[in-house]
């Protein structure tokens, strides 16, 4: 087994990665973290430093969407939310470029990536018949629960969902890099062990230690295909498993399950440079994996690094002795 899962580390390490992390059955067995070899722009400025540990500090990028879809689940909880309200009658009217359809769309669209707006908010179809991966609609939802909570988002975080499972290192921070227009100013920095932590709160339902911490039909909500279009596609989770997919690339899409080599219940978060958090319920396996681009030229080339990564990682824990 050990052979094995170090071949993980050695493929993660030529594949810039700066951290993995594998928990399976209750332990952690791969825990290493690096300092890439020719650090990308991007990832150089994406790096936020290191905890006392020596563990990297990344702005994850895309990989925040997971997190707000479960502080919307906490909100929902406590009747904060519901995916039927109006965002305008949250935010008012003129958060979108689209008059002709803003009132129409409902928290619900935001979290399916279905709210028929283009990118830069403006009108492209009627709510609920179109998925677009779609940042800066996905941003509302942000506003959306500051709104409802009268706290900033960091707050949110911490009070919801990081403090109660222990993430230590996690906050948003203001994104000084990017020009003035980007479409998201604000970032998620954590670490592999942070987010390790929060595969451990999908596996267990949403509680922590006997404590409630996302309600558990508030939490399989995002883990559901969240609308017909795009099966592949939770409430700002990946899905493993389905029978087609689109990717956040136009265009992108294909036949089969998102992640062929993982099994079929897997779950993911998905950030920029080929970050991922995967967790898959059967086998009580969580894999954590942060760093810089696979290959910076190819931004869809990290498939192919995550589909070796998962043959090896699958292997290694099908070898493993219970009295190890």
């Amino acid at each position: 087994r050990r052979a094995v899962l170090g071949r993980a580390l050695k493929l993660s390490q030529m594949c810039n990665s700066s951290a993995l992390r594998v928990r399976h059955a209750d332990r952690v067995v791969v825990d290493e973290s690096w300092s890439p070899d020719a650090p990308s722009e991007m990832y150089a400025l994406m790096r936020r430093g290191e905890t006392p540990a020596g563990e990297p500090i990344e702005d994850v990028g895309s990989l925040q969407k997971s997190l707000v879809a479960l502080l919307v689940a906490v909100g929902r909880g406590r009747k904060r939310l519901r995916n039927d309200m109006s965002v305008s009658d949250l935010l008012g009217s003129g958060w979108s470029r689209s008059p002709e359809s803003e009132a129409q769309i409902r928290i619900h669209h935001l979290l399916s990536m279905t709210s028929g707006l283009d990118t830069d908010l403006g009108f492209e179809a009627p709510p609920g018949e179109v998925w677009r991966y779609n940042t800066a609609a996905y941003s509302q939802l942000i506003s959306v629960l500051e709104t409802v909570s009268g706290e900033s988002i960091d707050t949110i975080t911490h009070d919801w969902l990081a403090n109660p499972i222990g993430m230590q290192h996690t906050q948003w921070i203001q994104r000084d890099w990017g020009s003035p227009d980007q479409i998201n100013r604000i970032g998620l920095q954590t670490t592999a062990s942070d987010l390790e932590r929060l595969g451990r709160l999908i596996l267990a339902g949403g509680q922590w230690r006997g404590t409630e911490v996302v309600p558990g039909d508030e939490i399989g909500a995002c883990l559901r295909a969240s609308q017909t279009l795009n099966p592949a596609f939770g409430e700002l989770w990946w899905l493993n498993g389905g029978e087609r997919f689109l990717t956040p690339y136009p265009g992108v899409g294909g036949e089969g399950p998102y992640f062929p080599a993982a099994p079929a219940d897997t779950v993911a978060a998905l950030g920029v440079l080929d970050r991922h958090l995967m967790v898959t319920p059967s086998l009580g396996l969580i894999v954590v994996r942060l760093g810089d681009a696979v290959e910076a030229e190819r931004p869809i080339a990290g498939a192919r690094f995550m589909r070796q990564l998962w043959r090896i990682v699958m292997r290694g824990i099908s070898e493993a002795d219970p009295m190890e």
